[in-house]
């Protein structure tokens, strides 16, 4: 089984972030909308995500689609979803996803 290496964001980290985000926004709202999203991208960027994760979420997304079209009497239970595909991904920052929706 593989180490994970622990990360996270250090405290001069944070006040790095602060202390830019108080240079460049003297308001404070305006400070305080961007200050936490700089926070937040940077902690997104440490999540780790495995792809039983993944194939998870797309289940559970595929369902709520089916599930929400099923509400509709038109389409009822002429919907259905396909076994799921893993989508070939071009770069580490965006997750491809497919969803294909058959209506019978």
């Amino acid at each position: 089984m593989k180490k994970q290496q622990k990360k996270s964001v250090g405290s001069s980290e944070v006040k790095s972030i602060r202390s830019a985000m108080e240079e460049q926004y003297s308001q404070e709202a305006q400070f305080v909308r961007h200050y936490t999203a700089a926070l937040i991208d940077r902690l997104i960027a440490l999540q780790v995500i495995t792809s039983t994760e993944l194939e998870a979420l797309a289940s559970i997304r595929a369902n709520a689609v089916v599930e929400y079209l099923r509400k509709n009497p038109a389409l009822g239970g002429r919907v259905s979803v396909s076994q799921s595909e893993k989508a070939r991904s071009d770069s580490k920052e965006n997750v491809p996803s497919r969803l294909e929706v058959t209506v019978k």
